[in-house]
Formats: C-alpha cells, sequence, structure tokens
C-alpha cells in the first residue's frame, strides 16, 4: 500500500511538472506552429498557384 502511495505522489509531481508553463517552452511551441502553418500555405499556394507567383512569393 505504501508503494501505491509513493507511485500516485510520483505521477502528481510529474504531472505538475508537465502542466507548468515555461515562457521559452511557449514560445518554442508558437514557433513550430508558425512554422508548420507557413509551410502549409506555401504548399498549398504552390500547387494551385502559377509558377510566376510562386516565384514572387519566394
Amino acid at each position: 500500500m505504501v508503494s501505491a502511495e509513493r507511485n500516485a505522489q510520483q505521477l502528481r509531481a510529474t504531472r505538475n511538472e508537465h502542466n507548468c508553463v515555461r515562457p521559452e517552452g511557449a514560445t518554442h511551441v508558437l514557433q513550430r506552429v508558425r512554422e508548420a502553418t507557413e509551410s502549409k500555405l506555401r504548399s498549398s499556394l504552390e500547387s494551385s498557384a502559377p509558377s510566376s507567383v510562386t516565384r514572387f512569393i519566394d
């Protein structure tokens, strides 16, 4: 029974650590979202726009 309580405490501590928002972590996530969005937009444009338009964007 003691080990079950210790495991529960450890799990709560780990969960709290993961839920902790660090400013640099949030910035990193936003950067990845921005890059993914730009990549999707670029590939969408490249597949639907004439080559002259995509050359202008680059």
